[in-house]
């Protein structure tokens, strides 16, 4: 599955546009979210498990996201500001190494 990047306005007009739980949103990260976390070895329960947390982190980064209105001057993109709330939870594990 590969991750296919929307242009900022894009990712802008998607996050601002979904449903209350932003199950578009969701689904459009699904793919980053597992290629980056294709990049340790991982139990598949532990990788299961950090991909209901980086998903549960969604609604709360997109707030921040929103109500940060340089984000949007800027031209920034959602996923790479997102990329931030991944990489905290995969530095959560303990004793984690790379492939």
């Amino acid at each position: 599955m590969k991750f296919r990047q929307k242009t900022p306005q894009q990712e802008y007009k998607l996050i601002q546009n979904d449903t209350f739980d932003f199950f578009e949103t969701k689904k459009y990260l699904e793919s980053l979210i597992t290629k980056s976390l294709n990049h340790f070895k991982l139990t598949k329960i532990i990788q299961r498990k950090l991909m209901i947390e980086i998903l549960s982190d969604i609604p709360i980064a997109i707030k921040k996201f929103l109500a940060n209105k340089d984000n949007a001057k800027k031209r920034i993109k959602f996923s790479l500001y997102f990329t931030w709330y991944i990489s905290q939870r995969i530095n959560s594990i303990k004793n984690i190494k790379r492939k």
